[in-house]
């Protein structure tokens, strides 16, 4: 049905439809590359065995504060257990070496005396009056050159 409109002297035909209340779709088909106006790339830690817990959907726009990505953390917190741990381990063998070092220090300390007192006992031995018995001499001449010797670090 067409409704007939009268203007002054000619009859016009006015096209109608019904109307109804619908969404309104425009489509449109092409081909190209559509590209974000904003975007930031993100780098997972490079971290053995890591697992993801949660991730944010493709797409999806992000605000401040949003969870992109969650990963596991009791992985993570076994790795800095272990990794404590071995940390107070070589704290460990670092004081050990530190002691074992001032033992042995302070036996070269008592080396080194036992060594002064040896040629001073030889010195004296040396300066007492010479003695009847011939072969007591050379003796006491050579264990000198030996405390000597082993004070100052070298062979006699």
């Amino acid at each position: 049905m067409r409704p007939i409109a009268i203007t002054g002297t000619t009859e016009v035909e006015v096209a109608v439809a019904r109307v109804r209340r619908a969404d309104f779709i425009i489509s449109v088909r092409t081909r190209g590359t559509l590209k974000s106006a904003h975007s930031i790339v993100l780098a997972a830690p490079q971290v053995p065995g890591l697992r993801i817990v949660h991730l944010m959907d493709n797409g999806r726009p992000v605000k401040k504060g949003d969870v992109v990505v969650e990963f596991d953390a009791a992985q993570q917190e076994q790795n800095v257990i272990e990794r404590t741990s071995s940390v107070r381990s070589a704290d460990g063998d670092i004081e050990q070496l530190k002691a074992t070092q001032v033992m042995n220090g302070e036996g070269d300390a008592m080396d080194k005396m036992d060594a002064e007192y040896g040629v001073e006992r030889a010195r004296l031995d040396a300066s007492k009056p010479k003695c009847s018995r011939w072969w007591m001499a050379p003796r006491t001449v050579f264990r000198l050159g030996l405390w000597r010797a082993r004070c100052s670090g070298s062979r006699p």
